[in-house]
């Protein structure tokens, strides 16, 4: 664990201003995780909670005030300044600041019931902890003769209690929540009635109901001694910043404050065994997940929507809710992997909110939506053909926000979103079963929502010349069909479509992809330039048909993937050619594993076969 500290304080060293924030709240938990496994109270662990204060009080400087995550840190900011002075003895801005953070914490609707009530118990204890230390005060009995005590204690008795009765209101509250919420009512209202004196004198201070009060403290100190385990008033912690482990944690099982008061008059009874903690209701939450994500819809088309151009004008907020419903469902017993698919989709949702790069950090965003990803693909995509579409749209799109060098060029303006507008044409007179099959696989791993064009597949539709034509304006064109040699395209039916025909359709097309026949691909890349395409990827020379399907994959790779410009991807394919130890890529489905093998790729007639022109 030193060694992890050191780590992040090294880090924070090169880090300055909002960029630390991460950092800052990652060694905040490190230093509190420690500080709870010296023991709350004890010396040796002061300094961690220290630090810890220090750090996560730094970073909640660089939220804004409206900011979703501040109420979450302004919360673990004000409980450990809560800690620090009740159980440290600590100076009173400690107690004053508790109750600022705590406070506003509560004011974020955002904060789930947990951190809400456990919120809730901290801020209680504070205010009564500041309520009672009047008691002690020199002047005590002035103000009993005088003008009585202070209003503020008589305040801060009372919002403690409605603290409480806030926390017994709720129908999840636990039986042991139930229980020790009591008591520290108990203790707030007893104290209240009694500090209730009439002003002037003190015979309207109530002697009976102090002694009452005193007697309800004494309870709830047996109390929470019996549940701590360890004859103190702190069980232990979990991980201030572990969504699942928080989901997990009954609010009572945080850090109670004690308010100071004489010992009891007996000794506390012995240790019992720690309680398990209130597993919330798995199913309930699941079903708010899927509420939230697709209210009356079917859940798939509603994360396709998700992750569409319209994605972006989700609310924060509904994001942040997306991600902590999903990190408990996961978490928990009973869960799916349409669960980790929905935890991936929120979390790449998230990280493309981030503007200070945290989500392409290791740890970030993207890389947990890629783990979630990776877990709800190992089934999904074998057994839910409707979650298909979503998988491949968020591995393109994960991709695209994770390039693999940042050297690389970047490719904004042929298919921005290559799952509006692709075209794909194989096979359309039904000779080619080998360019059918290579098409579906791109477009199941790049481009889903593209159009298919030819025979075969169900999903196709016939190609015909003036289907062609239309889809000439998209921003992605791959031909896999027949040409002859004068550059005609062979379609549907025995159809053609000539060059000329293309030449005077006059597109706003962006690449077209054309097949490695060998033949006519000079003729037909001309029109298709003359009509008004970008760019074309043509060959050389006739390529084996199955080392051609390869690097077509790979081109698509590098385009959709990596967002490679054309001519750049062209360059990538043919150096992963011409390597011998090239890597495998992730997403290379097995069928060409035979391929990938073959020991003659790295000949220049195969990879110098692949070219670029543009006009």
């Amino acid at each position: 664990m030193t060694d992890s500290l050191d780590a992040h304080r090294a880090k924070l060293a090169r880090l300055t201003g909002p960029a630390r924030t991460r950092t800052l709240l990652e060694l905040g938990q490190k230093l509190a995780d420690v500080y709870w496994r010296q023991g709350p109270g004890q010396p040796a662990g002061l300094p961690y909670l220290n630090e810890a204060i220090a750090a996560i009080g730094e970073a909640y400087g660089y939220f804004a005030s409206d900011d979703a995550w501040r109420g979450q840190v302004a919360s673990q900011l004000g409980w450990l300044h809560g800690v620090r002075f009740l159980a440290h003895a600590g100076p009173e801005p400690d107690r004053d600041a508790g109750v600022a953070l705590l406070e506003e914490a509560l004011a974020f609707p955002q904060l789930s019931p947990v951190i809400q009530d456990m919120s809730r118990i901290a801020l209680g204890q504070l205010y009564l902890a500041r309520a009672t230390r009047v008691l002690q005060s020199p002047q005590i009995a002035a103000m009993l003769i005088g003008p009585g005590l202070p209003p503020q204690a008589l305040a801060d008795a009372e919002r403690a209690a409605e603290l409480f009765r806030t926390i017994l209101a709720r129908p999840s509250a636990g039986a042991e929540a139930v229980e020790a919420v009591k008591a520290s009512l108990a203790v707030a209202e007893a104290f209240r009635d009694a500090m209730a004196s009439v002003p002037g004198g003190a015979a309207g201070f109530n002697i009976g109901g102090m002694i009452q009060a005193m007697q309800a403290l004494q309870d709830l100190q047996r109390l929470q001694n019996s549940r701590s385990g360890r004859g103190g008033a702190f069980p232990a912690m979990r991980s201030l910043f572990d969504a699942d482990a928080m989901s997990r944690l009954d609010p009572l099982d945080r850090p109670v404050a004690v308010v100071d008061a004489p010992a009891p008059s007996e000794p506390p009874p012995a240790p019992t065994a720690q309680p398990d903690p209130i597993v919330p209701d798995q199913a309930a939450l699941r079903r708010e997940l899927h509420v939230l994500v697709a209210a009356d819809r079917d859940v798939f088309a509603a994360l396709a929507a998700a992750l569409g151009p319209d994605g972006r004008d989700l609310a924060v907020d509904a994001i942040d809710d997306m991600v902590a419903l999903a990190v408990v469902t996961t978490a928990g017993t009973g869960g799916d992997d349409t669960d980790q698919l929905m935890l991936a989709v929120a979390l790449y949702l998230r990280g493309r909110l981030d503007a200070d790069g945290w989500a392409l950090e290791p740890g970030g965003d993207f890389e947990l939506a890629g783990a979630a990803l990776a877990r709800a693909d190992h089934t999904l995509r074998a057994t839910t053909a409707e979650a298909v579409p979503v998988l491949n749209r968020l591995a393109a799109l994960l991709d695209r926000a994770r390039p693999a060098g940042h050297s690389r060029s970047r490719q904004p303006s042929i298919n921005d979103d290559p799952w509006m507008g692709t075209v794909f044409v194989a096979n359309p007179r039904g000779d080619r079963p080998a360019a059918s099959s290579d098409a579906v696989l791109v477009l199941r791993a790049f481009y889903p929502a593209a159009r298919l064009l030819g025979a075969g597949p169900a999903e196709a539709t016939p190609a015909r010349p003036q289907t062609v034509v239309a889809a000439l304006h998209t921003p992605l064109l791959q031909l896999s069909c027949a040409v002859t040699p004068a550059g005609a395209l062979k379609l549907a039916e025995g159809t053609e479509l000539t060059p000329d025909r293309i030449r005077t359709a006059r597109t706003a097309g962006g690449l077209a992809v054309l097949p490695p026949t060998g033949v006519g691909l000079t003729a037909l890349g001309d029109a298709l330039l003359a009509a008004g395409f970008r760019g074309v990827v043509t060959w050389k020379r006739v390529v084996p048909s199955r080392i051609a399907a390869l690097m077509l994959f790979m081109l698509h790779q590098a385009l959709a993937g990596d967002r490679l410009d054309p001519a750049a991807a062209v360059a990538h394919v043919r150096d992963w050619m011409r390597d011998p130890r090239r890597p495998r890529p992730a997403r290379l489905p097995d069928e060409y594993a035979p391929t990938l093998a073959r020991r003659e790729l790295v000949d220049e007639a195969y990879w110098g076969a692949l070219v670029f022109r543009d006009c």
